[in-house]
């Protein structure tokens, strides 16, 4: 009997040892503690924490007693690691302090985005992804008559809104464009690509213009009309709606929809009316939901920190970016010869050597800007295909074989007329725009690590390495 008592009571002292050392402070940063059971947690997080695999490795010695070579480096590899995490840990805490001092986490902008995420966090914590399957599927089967007996189409669109109030000049433009567009999709050019670039429905351009699933009673009359009359990956002519003008490529039709290809529209329908599947919660799930949402919560402070910094960084005046190139020109000079300029092609000559005769003078800087003026005041040049850029020898196929005659190249058969107009730079820069995002980014860069060493001089940390030594590198006391 009494060895059971002093069982239960070493079991006890153990457990309570254990309490113990997950609340001990690991450090401090600011006002701010990290206990060790915030470290571990922060550590599991961290990609860094591959590295604790090797950890049984460390310490085994060879048949001679001594540690083996095969065997050392993994040692090294997660010393190394583990430094760098505490490094980032301690950064990441910095920061942390800087934000809430800087009253980041009371700003309006701050507050909704974090209700926001805190939103998103919550749903995927209750989701209960299971029953939630199989609540799409019972939905499914409540409107599988409607869903597999309407006939449903998936098309790609490119659409020009016509504003009521937009004018006959407009309307003039916008129809122009379009049968731009037509003529160079007859003549082998690239949906998406013309979606992504000229269509007015945002939602859908980055997509190449592609529409989900719908029913074809589910379109306005104009498009059921073309629909009808198209073959597959046809394209109709442009046609008028009450929204504007259109082409529509149809992609695939079919006679109904199967699960897997209404699935996403069922759930943005059950979502839309906030119904999922939950699951059950416990003390423990709420207590890991608590724990990840402040770890999310700081993250997402040190990103409003950063934003902030960055846009100091941005606005910054144009003389402290080229000092910045000056102090640091070495970093710019190139080995080999860069042509600065643009590659300009199109099916009409005259047109490619029009804009070719105009950039010529037009500063550089300003190119950009000068080409899109130029094809909002000559709509029949809009496809016109324009790449401006600083391009090293090796990288455009088009500056290869005209500026420096080497390589091969074939121009777009839709634009066979390729042109370019620039200047060669054989030893480096010649001023801090020739690298302008460059050196803008590299300014970034120094304003952080400058900023994150006034953090260092501006708030105390303390390490406490005693109980540091206690935290095995699994994670565990």
């Amino acid at each position: 009997m009494p060895r059971l008592w002093i069982g239960i009571l070493g079991f006890l002292l153990v457990f309570a040892g254990e309490l113990r050392a997950q609340g001990e402070i690991v450090l401090s940063v600011g006002n701010d503690s990290v206990d060790c059971a915030e470290w571990i947690r922060a550590f599991r997080q961290s990609p860094l924490a591959s590295f604790s695999s090797d950890a049984s490795l460390a310490g085994q010695v060879d048949a001679s007693g001594t540690s083996s070579s095969v065997k050392a480096a993994p040692r090294l590899s997660l010393a190394a690691a583990m430094q760098e995490f505490r490094s980032r840990f301690i950064e990441h805490k910095l920061q942390v302090c800087a934000a809430r001092d800087a009253g980041i986490d009371t700003m309006a902008a701050f507050q909704i985005s974090w209700q926001a995420v805190r939103a998103r966090l919550r749903k995927a914590e209750e989701l209960d992804e299971l029953g939630e399957e199989q609540a799409l599927r019972r939905l499914y089967r409540q409107r599988e008559q409607r869903l597999r007996n309407n006939r449903w189409v998936r098309v790609a669109h490119i659409t020009r809104y016509l504003p009521q109030q937009g004018g006959q000049a407009l309307e003039r433009r916008t129809c122009l464009l379009m049968d731009s567009l037509y003529a160079a999709l007859q003549a082998g050019a690239d949906f998406a690509e013309l979606a992504r670039r000229y269509s007015d429905d945002r939602t859908t351009a980055e997509q190449g213009g592609v529409l989900p699933w719908m029913p074809v009673s589910k379109q306005v009359q104009e498009w059921t009309t073309e629909l009808d009359g198209l073959a597959c990956n046809q394209v109709s002519r442009p046609f008028f709606s009450p929204l504007g003008i259109h082409l529509v490529k149809w992609m695939e039709r079919k006679e109904g929809l199967s699960f897997e290809e209404c699935r996403e529209q069922l759930a943005d329908f059950r979502e839309r009316r906030g119904i999922i599947a939950r699951r059950a919660q416990t003390p423990e799930r709420e207590k890991e939901r608590q724990e990840w949402e402040q770890s999310v919560y700081e993250g997402l402070l040190v990103a409003y920190a950063e934003r902030l910094l960055m846009k100091q960084a941005n606005a910054a005046d144009v003389k402290d970016w080229k000092r910045f190139f000056e102090q640091h020109r070495d970093r710019y000079a190139w080995s080999l010869p860069h042509f600065q300029g643009a590659v300009l092609s199109g099916a009409d000559k005259k047109a490619v050597k029009r804009l070719r005769k105009y950039l010529k003078k037009q500063p550089f800087t300003h190119w950009e800007e000068a080409v899109r003026l130029w094809k909002v005041a000559h709509p029949a040049d809009s496809l016109l295909q324009v790449e401006i850029g600083l391009f090293q020898i090796g990288s455009q196929p088009a500056v290869d074989k005209l500026v420096y005659r080497c390589g091969t190249f074939q121009p777009d058969r839709c634009r066979p007329v390729v042109q370019v107009v620039g200047k060669n730079l054989k030893r480096g820069p010649e001023r801090w725009e020739d690298v302008r995002e460059a050196v803008i980014a590299d300014y970034r860069v120094a304003r952080k690590e400058a900023w994150i060493q006034s953090l260092h001089r501006k708030y105390k940390v303390e390490i406490n390495e005693e109980v540091l030594k206690t935290v095995n590198i699994d994670g565990n006391q």
